[in-house]
């Protein structure tokens, strides 16, 4: 995390292993990305329109 200016922060994830929920890449636009932290009711969404790579390898984009 990363703070900015006002509504400009930043939050950068990579996941892996066995409770790591997704569907196989390349992903149908718009794509809803959820964090939510185990055992906790803290979360973050954020929903992707565009993005600058999206292809079996991964996917990478800004949020809206």
């Amino acid at each position: 995390m990363k703070a900015g200016g006002a509504g400009r922060g930043k939050i950068s994830l990579r996941g892996q292993g066995a409770n790591l929920q997704t569907t196989a890449t390349p992903f149908t636009t718009p794509v809803r990305m959820q964090y939510l932290r185990n055992g906790s009711s803290l979360c973050w969404d954020a929903t992707y329109t565009t993005s600058t790579r999206n292809d079996t390898s991964g996917f990478k984009a800004k949020s809206d």
